[in-house]
C-alpha cells in the first residue's frame, strides 16, 4: 500500500532536512514524499534540491498551509496520506504503525496519534501530548449534537485514507495556519477513526512556531476557530451545532485575551449571521467555556 507523506514548508530550511530524513529512514518502505514549499526565502530550495529524485518538490507563491496541503494532495498518489510540517519529524515506525491500523480497521478513515514536544536546539523533551488510550472511536453522533471532543494531535500526527481526505479538500485557503483544526474537526464529525496513544512524531518548539504552545496567541486562535466554524457550516450545513461550538470556543479565546478590531470583526461576521436564538446559544456556550478556563487557572495557581 503506497503511503504519501505531504510535507508543507515555509522558511524551515534549517529543520527541513531532518523532516525528510525521518521519512526516508522509516521501517515501512512503500512511500513517496511530496514537499510543497510555500514561497520560502531562506535556504529551503537548496535543501530540497539536494534530495534530487528522492522527493517530489512543488513550489507555490506564499499562500498558507491550507493551499500547500491542497497542492500536495493533488500531486500525490498514495492510498494513505500522512501529513508532516517541515520543522517536525517522524519516529522510525510511524508509517508502519499507521498502516497497520488502517489494515486492521477497514471502517476507519483517519488515524491521529500522540506527539513529543521537543526544544529546537537542545532536543530536550518539553512534554508528551497523547490520547488517554489507544482506541477505535466514533464521534459523529456527539459532533452533530454540538459536542467538541478534544483530541491530542496536530498536523504531524494526522493521517487519512485518500478517498476520505478527498471529501475534506480543497481546504479553504483562508485558513492559512492551524489547518489541522479544520481537518481534525471535520474528520471527527464525518467518519469513524482511530486514536493511537503512542507518540509517533516529534513536534519542534522554536521561535518560528506561529501557533503551538504560545501564550500570547489568543487572538490568533480565535481567528482560526471563527474561520474554521464558518467553513464547516458552509460546507456541511448539518454540522451547524458543531460549528457553533467551535465558534463559542473562539469567542471565549477573545474574551480571555482581549479582542482586536480584526478579531472582533470576525466574531461579528460569524455570530451576527446567526438567528437570534443561535447567537444566544453561542454566547452562553462561550461564557461556560470561559468560566471553566478561569476556574482552571485559579486552581493551578492554588
Amino acid at each position: 500500500m503506497l503511503v504519501s507523506v505531504l510535507i508543507s514548508n515555509y522558511n524551515y530550511g534549517h529543520f527541513l532536512g531532518e523532516a525528510i530524513d525521518s521519512v526516508l529512514t522509516q521501517t515501512y518502505r512503500d512511500f513517496e514524499i511530496v514537499v510543497v514549499d510555500d514561497g520560502s526565502f531562506d535556504n529551503s530550495y537548496a535543501v530540497l534540491d539536494s534530495y534530487g529524485s528522492a522527493i517530489k518538490f512543488i513550489r507555490q507563491s506564499n499562500a498558507g498551509q491550507a493551499a500547500a496541503i491542497n497542492n500536495g494532495f493533488e500531486a500525490s498518489r498514495g492510498e494513505i496520506i500522512c501529513l508532516l510540517d517541515g520543522d517536525d519529524s517522524f519516529l522510525p515506525q510511524k508509517i508502519e504503525k499507521v498502516v497497520s491500523v488502517f489494515d486492521r480497521w477497514p471502517s476507519v478513515s483517519w488515524v491521529f496519534h500522540g506527539l513529543i514536544y521537543v526544544e529546537s536546539v537542545s532536543g530536550k523533551v518539553f512534554s508528551v501530548d497523547q490520547p488517554a488510550r489507544t482506541c477505535h472511536c466514533d464521534f459523529r453522533g456527539k459532533a452533530r449534537r454540538g459536542m467538541l471532543p478534544y483530541v491530542h494531535s496536530s498536523t504531524s500526527g494526522l493521517s487519512f485514507r485518500r478517498g476520505f481526505l478527498q471529501k475534506l479538500t480543497p481546504i479553504p485557503i483562508e485558513i492559512r495556519i492551524a489547518t489541522d483544526n479544520y481537518l481534525k474537526f471535520a474528520a471527527m464529525a464525518l467518519s469513524e477513526g482511530f486514536l493511537v496513544a503512542e507518540p509517533l512524531s516529534n513536534l519542534r518548539i522554536h521561535g518560528g512556531n506561529a501557533y503551538t504552545m504560545r501564550r500570547d496567541n489568543g487572538g490568533l486562535k480565535a481567528r482560526m476557530k471563527f474561520l474554521t466554524a464558518k467553513c464547516l457550516r458552509q460546507r456541511w450545513p448539518y454540522l451547524a451545532a458543531f460549528s457553533r461550538r467551535v465558534a463559542a470556543d473562539g469567542l471565549s479565546e477573545l474574551w480571555c485575551c482581549g479582542r482586536s478590531n480584526r478579531d472582533g470583526i470576525l466574531a461579528r461576521d460569524y455570530i451576527g449571521g446567526l438567528p437570534l436564538m443561535q447567537r444566544c446559544l453561542v454566547r452562553a456556550m462561550a461564557a461556560k467555556i470561559t468560566v471553566r478556563k478561569l476556574l482552571s487557572g485559579v486552581l493551578r495557581q492554588g
